[in-house]
C-alpha cells in the first residue's frame, strides 16, 4: 500500500504474487522484508520467488524477476542484492530485473544427504566497506565482491549469526544464535 502523507488515504496498492513450484516455502507469497524506496521506485521481494520494481508515484509495475528473497533486500546504484529463496546470494539489475550473477550459499547444516533436515539461515546482505556481508547460522560471516559475487573472505562467529549484520561507527555488529552481540572492526 502507498498512502498519502496527510490523512493516510490510500494512494495505490499492488500485489506481488508467484510461487516457486516444488518447495513448501515457495507457496508463501508474503513480502519477505521491508520494501526499499529510492527516488522514483519501490523494490520488494517475496519468499515465493518474485522480486519487483514499482513506480513510487503510481504503483505501476516496472519489472518482475523470478528471484525471491528470504529477508530484506539491499538496493545500491544499479543493483538489487538479496539472499534468494533458494539460498543464493543474487544481484539483479535495477533497470530490468535481470539476474546479473548468483552465488550459492550453504543450504543444509550437514553434507550427509541422509541427515539433511535443517536448512541453514543466512541473514543480510549488507553492503559495507565495498563488500557484501552475510551472517550465517553455520557460524560463518561471509564477505563477497559486489561486482561478481566472488567470496573474498570469511570470519568465524561462534554459535552462528541470527540477524543481518549492522554497521555503525566503522564497526560491524551481529547478533548470534545464543543471544550475544558480537562486534568486528
Amino acid at each position: 500500500y502507498s498512502t498519502f502523507r496527510r490523512g493516510g488515504l490510500r494512494n495505490w496498492t499492488s500485489v506481488l504474487s508467484g510461487k516457486r513450484l516444488g518447495q513448501a516455502a515457495g507457496a508463501i507469497e508474503d513480502v519477505a522484508g521491508d520494501p526499499v524506496v529510492t527516488d522514483t521506485r519501490v523494490y520488494l521481494a517475496n519468499s515465493g520467488g518474485r522480486t519487483a520494481a514499482l513506480s513510487l508515484s503510481s504503483g505501476e509495475r516496472i519489472w518482475t524477476a523470478n528471484q525471491g528473497s528470504k529477508s530484506d533486500i539491499w538496493v545500491s546504484g544499479n543493483a538489487v542484492l538479496a539472499i534468494s529463496d533458494q539460498n543464493q546470494l543474487t544481484r539483479l539489475s535495477t533497470a530490468d530485473g535481470s539476474l546479473l550473477w548468483s552465488t550459492p550459499l550453504p543450504r543444509f547444516t550437514t553434507d550427509n544427504v541422509k541427515r539433511r533436515e535443517t536448512v541453514l539461515a543466512h541473514h543480510g546482505p549488507i553492503l559495507a566497506g565495498g563488500r557484501l556481508i552475510v551472517a550465517s547460522g553455520d557460524g560463518v560471516l561471509r564477505q563477497f565482491d559486489p561486482n561478481d559475487g566472488t567470496l573474498l573472505g570469511q570470519t568465524e562467529v561462534r554459535s552462528g549469526g541470527a540477524s543481518a549484520p549492522v554497521v555503525a561507527g566503522r564497526t560491524l555488529y551481529v547478533v548470534t544464535t545464543d543471544g550475544n552481540l558480537v562486534a568486528f572492526r
